[in-house]
């Protein structure tokens, strides 16, 4: 041990370098695991947070079963909680078209006391209460909170849907906080075609007995709901209760829920109860033993398993999750360990060269070949104790750090509220140690089996350090002379290499072929560090590229709201209330406070046909027909096209942009822009095609489908060659069937739009991002003003069932309350005659939300890559300095020989070009090695990525490397440069 640790402070440098190395790779380590079980942790935080910390839900239990839980359970009983189903009431008919059959009404839940509560997770509830829209929450008996979709509702009397039932809900005037609704409930039953019966409550969707009405267009019968198949048993008297709040929907309950407190007194005849638990079990098999000892798996009752959770929590049989996270960590695991085994490698294998003459002395004086392995060994353990503790404690505080900038940005990813933080395993820790201590060991092993094998008389002479290799032996055999390298009259060497850089570049060539392994060595870990840095940075690039889309919202806007005619609107024929509004709607939005910018675009679809230079697109599919079955357009060119209608300023912005011709840059006047590129997908990979050319000319021919009497409008379908148009019979009670026509035959041109072909990307000042732009080809781009003056190409828009939405959005003043806008933007919307807003988006929240998204992604892609950078710029130092260093006797017996110190610095400026050119081609071949891996495995799921050399990346990771290598060469002839020969000599000896 002694004698290590003297070996160690003799030569600081390089025991620092090894070190940092082990300490980074260490710290590598531990960052990955704590990362990927803090992931797995915020994963599971979001399922409690959204459904709860229940793990098994006892659905119809009672008083004796749930003491049989707690009889069975014990200890492991961590948390339960109670909800009832008081029963049902249906509405009226008329009330039931917008609201479902049914008002179902559920006790909040209630956790009960008595149950270990140790797993840490009091910050969520057992099952959550629901989300408050306006007022609060039942408190006392009598009090009810209902579905914000019943805030206003006038309710209808009258017959339910329910066979001879009357409707059970009843109010005493628009619903609001204060009202009075009267409910009439009963027990939901079920009665199945077989003659059997059975009790559901509000978490099942209504039964309806199945009719068969006709067949589909391929023969497949037509099933129909028919009639309701329940009944409601145990009816109530009808009792009132007041509204006290109004709940978000819960859309994982069918119809509509209204919820009472844990103590209402209420409900039909008989109630349910369920019961919601979690436990302490340690595996899925201890979990599924206490669940079967309770309630068998061949019961009645249903019993629910919170898959969600349980998946995160590692207790289901199905551990995909795991595996996924376990594979990425293993993967990174592995690219560390590597990088790791060349680095400690190295600096063992020159530690060793360099105490080669020790070794032998040692030897001679009776250390076993077991005794000088240990000695390395030892030299292993002891930089490992002062290395791996540094590195766990390293990546702890820099994982503590990412996630710290990085935590609600990872709340984003796994759509959490809660800033996703570090947790830390405990077996992140003993794993991280025992990774990087086989890691340590195995980068000894070699180094430590050399030094055992040393010769006690080659040490001595120094003998093994310069053994020519085979290749120099044989250049030896073929020597005549001692003077075969040189001229005939001596004065100057031979070879290219003396050629072209004299004596120094001569001696360079001679020391690299004399030392061909110490030589290898270098290359090899030049090549691994050009490939460790061009794999990080193509990494980067294969991730952004698949990514690249971004986010749907993107745009320069702020708001958004959607809005459509009223369904129940009376409208004039091939018109529509929210395209003939919108200009309106539009200055309303203009002139709300703190609006800054407006615009307005409405959406449709139409069938065109596309026509001179737009046919090109068929001729501009891939080999592998990618786009030719993504694009929903026949060969002669009909298609059903997407069509955006925007606001003058808007068009004009696209004219003043360039994306439209200045003589179409009226908006009254009819032209359109068609989108030139397309999200493609075959149902496995996904990505982006240019299905035509930015530029490109043509017309697109707006057609009207004609009607047949007897059938309903028709629908139109792709084929290989031509489009079809499908007609429905409005009745099949005659055994009447539908007819397929081809759209040639049966549609004409009602109007004819030159069209110019655009990118994808309109500027952030166009309303609609460039992912939503591309999601179908065709996509057309229209000035509103000139759809709505031309009354056949509003016919076209307006044919059939075609539905007409507007989005309206608006860019806010800084300091701007968003809600308040809203609120103001829906105000305006709806003041128009038949329009109705359908809801709207804080586009600013989600583009911070995607942008915190991207800032998280690339913050742990540069920390992985930088880490491996700093892992391979270590790499070189040691393999270089260290190297160089060793020739210190070598070096001094040149300049004693008289070589001066430009001769000096030009030889070793050969033997580092000769590194740097053979490792950067090792470094790059292996690059493309790793590239081709990582091509093939993004595109299963990615098409479009084209494997590439990646020249940008490889020129980085060369420059570093070459700055790197001559740091290291400059420093290493520092330290040797003030020795003479005998210097040299005594310093060899010692």
């Amino acid at each position: 041990m002694r004698y290590t640790l003297r070996s160690l402070a003799a030569n600081r440098v390089r025991t620092a370098v090894t070190v940092v190395g082990i300490a980074l790779a260490t710290g590598l380590l531990m960052a990955v695991l704590t990362s990927v079980t803090s992931l797995q942790n915020g994963l599971a935080n979001q399922s409690r947070e959204s459904g709860g910390v229940w793990q098994v839900e006892f659905r119809e239990t009672n008083d004796g079963e749930l003491q049989a839980l707690r009889d069975a359970a014990g200890d492991l009983l961590d948390r339960l909680a109670l909800r009832r189903d008081l029963g049902a009431a249906p509405f009226s008919v008329e009330d039931a078209e917008r609201r479902g059959t049914y008002l179902s009404v559920l006790t909040l839940p209630e956790e009960q006391g008595g149950t270990a509560r140790a797993r840490g997770d009091l910050d969520y509830e057992v099952t959550p209460a629901p989300t408050l829209a306006s007022g609060r929450l039942p408190e006392r008996d009598g009090e009810i909170a209902l579905d914000s979709g019943l805030m206003g509702a006038e309710l209808a009397e009258g017959a339910s849907e329910l066979p001879a039932t009357e409707a059970g809900v009843s109010a005493d005037g628009p619903i609001e906080v204060g009202s009075t609704v009267t409910l009439s409930l009963g027990r939901r039953v079920a009665h199945f075609e077989d003659g059997t019966s059975q009790e559901v409550g509000a978490e099942t969707g209504v039964m309806y007995q199945s009719v068969i009405e006709g067949t589909d267009p391929d023969g497949t019968p037509n099933v129909e709901p028919g009639q309701i198949a329940e009944t409601l048993d145990g009816v109530s008297a009808p009792r009132s209760y007041t509204v006290v709040g109004f709940v978000e929907p819960d859309w994982s309950l069918p119809g509509t829920v209204a919820y009472v407190s844990p103590d209402d007194t209420g409900g039909a005849a008989s109630t349910r109860t369920d019961a919601y638990f979690s436990t302490s079990c340690a595996s899925h098999e201890e979990l599924t033993s206490l669940v079967n000892t309770v309630r068998p798996a061949a019961g009645a009752r249903p019993t629910v398993l919170n898959g969600g959770l349980l998946a995160y929590e590692g207790l289901t049989g199905d551990r995909r999750v795991f595996d996924s996270l376990g594979m990425f960590a293993a993967t990174l695991a592995t690219v560390i360990v590597v990088a790791a085994v060349s680095l400690i490698s190295n600096a063992f294998t020159i530690s060793v060269s360099e105490r080669t003459r020790q070794f032998g002395l040692l030897s001679s004086l009776g250390a076993s070949r077991r005794q000088l392995r240990g000695a390395v060994l030892v030299e292993a353990g002891a930089l490992g104790l002062v290395g791996i503790p540094l590195g766990v404690a390293l990546g702890i505080a820099g994982a503590a750090a990412a996630f710290a900038v990085t935590g609600t940005g990872w709340a984003r990813i796994v759509g959490t509220d809660t800033a996703v933080t570090l947790v830390v395993r405990p077996w992140c820790l003993w794993l991280t140690v025992l990774l990087a201590s086989a890691t340590l060991l195995v980068s000894a092993a070699v180094p430590a089996l050399r030094a055992g094998r040393v010769s006690a008389v080659d040490a001595i002479r120094g003998s093994r350090d310069v053994r020519p290799g085979r290749r120099l032996r044989r250049a030896f055999s073929r020597r005549r002379r001692a003077m075969d390298d040189f001229s005939e009259d001596g004065s100057r060497p031979r070879g290219l290499a003396a050629r072209l850089g004299g004596v120094p570049a001569f001696l360079a060539r001679r020391t690299l072929a004399a030392s061909a392994g110490k030589a290898r060595v270098a290359v090899v870990s030049l090549a691994v560090s050009v490939a460790l840095l061009v794999t990080a940075g193509v990494t980067g690039d294969m991730l952004s590229g698949a990514t690249g889309a971004g986010p749907l919202t993107m745009t320069g806007y702020d708001l958004e709201l959607v809005a459509a005619d009223e369904s129940d609107a009376l409208e004039a024929p091939g018109r529509s209330a929210v395209l003939d509004g919108a200009d309106e709607a539009l200055e309303g939005i203009a002139a709300l406070d703190g609006v800054e910018g407006a615009a307005y675009v409405c959406e449709s679809s139409t069938t065109v046909r596309l026509s001179g230079g737009l046919l090109g697109w068929n001729a501009s599919a891939d080999a592998g027909g990618e786009l030719a079955g993504s694009l929903a357009v026949a060969a002669d060119g009909i298609a059903t096209a997407n069509v955006h209608l925007v606001d003058d300023a808007t068009w004009r912005a696209l004219a003043e942009a360039g994306h439209v011709s200045p003589e179409a840059a009226d908006p009254a006047r009819l032209s359109a822009l068609l989108v030139g590129t397309v999200d493609v997908n075959d149902g496995v990979r996904y990505g982006t095609r240019q299905a035509l050319a930015a530029g490109t000319t043509g017309t697109v021919e707006l057609l009207v489908l004609e009607g047949r009497e007897g059938y309903d409008d028709p629908l139109v379908s792709w084929g290989l060659d031509e489009a079809s148009a499908y007609y429905p019979p409005l009745s099949e009670s005659d055994g009447a069937e539908g007819i397929e026509l081809p759209v040639s035959e049966v549609a004409s041109v009602v109007a004819e739009v030159p069209t110019t072909v655009v990118p994808d990307d309109l500027g952030r000042d166009f309303p609609v991002a460039a992912a939503q732009m591309r999601a179908q080809f065709p996509t057309l781009v229209m000035p509103a003003r000139a759809v709505r003056a031309s009354a056949s190409a509003l016919g076209a828009l307006r044919q059939g069932r075609q539905t007409t939405w507007a989005y309206f959005y608006a860019r806010l003043a800084e300091g701007v309350d968003a809600s308040q806008a809203l609120r103001g933007m829906t105000d305006v919307a709806t003041g128009l005659p038949g329009v109705e807003s359908l809801g709207t988006t804080n586009l600013a929240a989600v583009q911070r939300d995607a942008r915190a998204v991207s800032f998280t992604v690339r913050v742990f892609l540069y920390c992985f890559a930088a880490i491996l950078a700093l892992i391979a710029v270590a790499n070189v130092f040691n393999t270089i300095a260290s190297g160089m260093m060793l020739r210190a006797r070598e070096f001094a017996a040149l300049r004693s020989a008289g070589m001066g110190e430009r001769a000096f610095r030009r030889m070793i400026l050969v033997e580092c070009a000769d590194y740097a050119l053979r490792g950067l081609a090792l470094g790059a071949l292996l690059s493309l090695v790793v590239e081709l891996f990582l091509w093939q495995a993004m595109s299963l799921s990615v098409s479009g990525i084209t494997p590439a050399v990646p020249w940008a990346h490889i020129a980085m990771a060369f420059a570093l490397v070459v700055a790197v290598l001559a740091a290291s060469a400059i420093y290493a002839l520092r330290k040797t440069h003030a020795m003479n020969l005998v210097e040299a000599l005594r310093a060899d000896a010692l």
